[in-house]
């Protein structure tokens, strides 16, 4: 059977993203061809390289935090569902915004993806 999803990714949506935890993550930047997906992490847990927001991104939750670096990661990362309900408030859409222009981290499988690339060229 292919490892291949069916499913498309969009743009702007929320999907969870498991190299940390299937937190929820808000898709920034994408390349099929390269198997490239950018993306803004979110959180709940406060902490050393995490940001408050002032308004949560859901409303079933008391407080929301973003990651201060975004992840680069391949289709496996991401799931298949899209995380509905969640948004980003005007008033947090500044701290997103410079965040998407940091250099992002990337996850193991996009590193084993580039490098297994470079090695059959």
């Amino acid at each position: 059977m292919s490892k291949k999803r069916k499913t498309i990714i969009k743009r702007g949506k929320f999907y969870a993203s498991y190299p940390n935890g299937g937190h929820p993550s808000l898709i920034y930047s994408k390349h099929r061809r390269k198997n490239k997906y950018d993306a803004v992490v979110f959180g709940t847990t406060p902490g050393h390289h995490r940001k408050e927001m002032n308004v949560p991104i859901s409303n079933n939750i008391e407080k929301s935090v973003v990651h201060t670096r975004p992840i680069r990661g391949v289709r496996p990362d991401f799931s298949d569902k899209e995380l509905v309900g969640l948004r980003i408030d005007k008033s947090d859409k500044t701290i997103v915004e410079i965040i998407k222009r940091k250099k992002p981290q990337e996850t193991r499988k996009y590193k084993l993806y580039k490098e297994k690339k470079r090695q059959a060229s």
